[in-house]
């Protein structure tokens, strides 16, 4: 009977499905007297961004958190984000597009004529041109996930504050319910 006590009462207590996607956005935040602030976007409101030194993800603490530093968007000119992974993922991408093309091309070019001098089957081709390719699209896919970022013009202008905030939230929610 305690048995069944316990075990009922341990799965009853349901986590609460968060509104939004745990992701860490390193920012640059360049002043209208034209200072540069590094650090990681904490949260954002209407009036200001908060701005943590360590890496937590965005929307993790309250607005006004002891761990935050606020910066007021009359003091902000822009805001560049650029999401912790993407070169990573840029990486990736690179290799898988390149190793898919690179080997479909190689199968489609099929065998050569067994009498030629150097003759290759299509699945030599195949794996020959999904290393090659891939490598090519690695490298392409760092260099494009490197330069990715994306920058607020603030002008220490409210209503532009508001409007990165609301692309914020429409990104960030669109990622949970996905």
């Amino acid at each position: 009977m305690a048995f069944a006590v316990f075990h009922s009462v341990g799965f009853s207590q349901t986590e609460e499905k968060q509104d939004y996607k745990q992701r860490v956005y390193k920012i640059s935040v360049l002043g209208q007297k034209k200072e540069s602030r590094q650090g990681y976007l904490a949260n954002s409101n209407d009036s200001a961004i908060y701005l943590s030194l360590n890496a937590i993800p965005f929307k993790s603490v309250p607005v006004g958190g002891t761990s935050t530093r606020a910066i007021a968007y009359y003091d902000i000119q822009s805001i560049t984000l650029i999401r912790k992974g993407n070169i990573g993922k840029g990486a990736l991408y690179g290799l898988v597009t390149g190793a898919v093309v690179g080997g479909t091309i190689g199968l489609i070019s099929g065998d050569d004529p067994p009498d030629t001098f150097f003759a290759t089957t299509a699945g030599e081709k195949a794996v020959a041109g999904a290393i090659v390719t891939g490598v090519i699209g690695t490298l392409l896919g760092t260099l494009i996930g490197a330069l990715t970022q994306h920058k607020f013009i603030i002008n220490g202008n409210k209503e532009r504050l508001f409007n990165m905030n609301q692309t914020m939230e429409i990104k960030i929610r669109k990622d949970v319910y996905k």
